[in-house]
Formats: C-alpha cells, structure tokens, sequence
C-alpha cells in the first residue's frame, strides 16, 4: 500500500516533466528497496539515511534510478514495463518471505 501512495505522489509531480522516465527510476528504486526492508531489516537510527547497513542498498537504488531512467528517456514504454514487473515480482517475493518469516514465531 505504501507502494502506491508513493507512486501517486509522484505521478502527481512528475505530470510536468517525463512521467514515463520518472516512474520507471522510481518502479526500479522501489524494487530494490523492497529487499533491504523485509529481508535485511537493521537498525536504523533517525536521519541517518547515508550510513550503516543501507548505504549499499541506497547505492544500488541510485545506480538503478540512473540507468532505467536514462533507458527509459530512449526507449519508452517497455522500460516502463520492465521496471512495473520488476516491482511488482519484487514485491510478490518478498511479502512470502515476509509471510513465511512471520509464520515461523
């Protein structure tokens, strides 16, 4: 659910620029960070967004944001595509890791 305020959020503020390149950095963005927050939970503390555990796994969503949205500035629609099913699995798979965590306690 969380997924899909984020998403209409930035539809709303990516209507005046390039909506399909904009939602595919952040469809592929939101792949990758579905991971990091279900499997590899670690503690976090407040506002220290650029240390710890998750300064990979923010390297990689940058890394992914660049290059689908690059991608996605040439080639259009099926980039799209790709980064929608690549949430979408990504999302899939972890919540039954997620379950299958949950069912064990």
């Amino acid at each position: 659910m969380k997924d899909a305020g984020v998403l209409a959020v930035a539809t709303v503020l990516l209507l005046p620029l390039d909506l399909t390149a904009g939602l595919s950095s952040l469809l592929a963005s939101l792949a990758i960070g579905h991971y990091g927050s279900i499997v590899r939970a670690p503690f976090q503390r407040r506002w220290r967004f650029s240390a710890g555990r998750l300064f990979m796994t923010g390297l990689r969503q940058i890394a992914a944001v660049f290059s689908v949205g690059t991608a996605s500035q040439h080639f259009g629609l099926p980039v799209l595509g790709g980064a929608a099913a690549a949430c979408a699995i990504s999302a899939w798979w972890n919540g039954r890791v997620w379950d299958r965590s949950v069912r064990q306690f």
